[in-house]
């Protein structure tokens, strides 16, 4: 028998061109619990040290992220490759990292 506990993260790749903005939303089928927070962390590979976060605004059942050509150039000039999808619940006092990947800059 194998008993496995825990969470997996889902593969997640994030594509950001140079120039552009990154407009992007999650949708629920039910509305986000109340203190939901949800974030892009981006880091360098074999790094941890976070070069940018971006939250999403959450309203209703959609989670959104309109960020400015500034914000993305940012990322891209760190060379920040790595993304995480974080879900945070400040009611609850969870954090649960839904996603892992890389970031892809064509």
């Amino acid at each position: 028998m194998d008993i496995k506990l825990g969470f997996t993260p889902f593969p997640l790749t994030i594509i950001l061109a140079e120039g552009g903005n990154f407009i992007a939303a999650l949708e629920s089928s039910v509305p986000w619990p109340l203190g939901t927070g949800i974030e892009l962390q981006f880091t360098r590979p074999n790094s941890e040290v976070v070069i940018a976060t971006w939250v999403a605004t959450i309203v209703g059942t959609r989670a959104s992220w309109n960020m400015t050509a500034a914000q993305v150039a940012t990322v891209l000039d760190a060379s920040a490759r790595m993304v995480t999808l974080e879900y945070i619940n400040t009611v609850e006092g969870t954090v649960i990292i839904w996603g892992r990947g890389q970031v892809n800059a064509p």
